[in-house]
């Protein structure tokens, strides 16, 4: 609580939903439809928030940005399960 009380304090954080700062410090899943309805401002405003914190994960999350649009790519026109799969695969992570 202490943690997420200084960074709500903090006048330069990212703009991000005051209710999901919880889970990017604990490091949980994050429902994007939660963020933002466009999913790629969505991840921009999710990342924005992870590299606040940790700003050591750049690279991580400029990787697994394009590893989602390559199978987005791979699996045209099943969007749907392109997200299940993706939000399975962070939330076994996450664990």
């Amino acid at each position: 609580r202490a943690i997420k009380r200084k960074l709500l304090a903090n006048q330069r954080r990212p703009d991000f939903p005051t209710s999901l700062w919880s889970d990017v410090i604990s490091n949980s899943f994050v429902d994007l439809n939660r963020v933002f309805d466009f999913r790629r401002s969505a991840w921009d405003r999710y990342q924005g928030a992870v590299l606040f914190l940790y700003p050591h994960r750049t690279r991580e999350l400029t990787d697994y940005a394009k590893d989602i649009v390559d199978t987005f790519i791979a699996v045209p026109g099943s969007p749907d399960r392109v997200i299940l799969y993706n939000k399975r695969v962070r939330t076994r992570v996450a664990e």
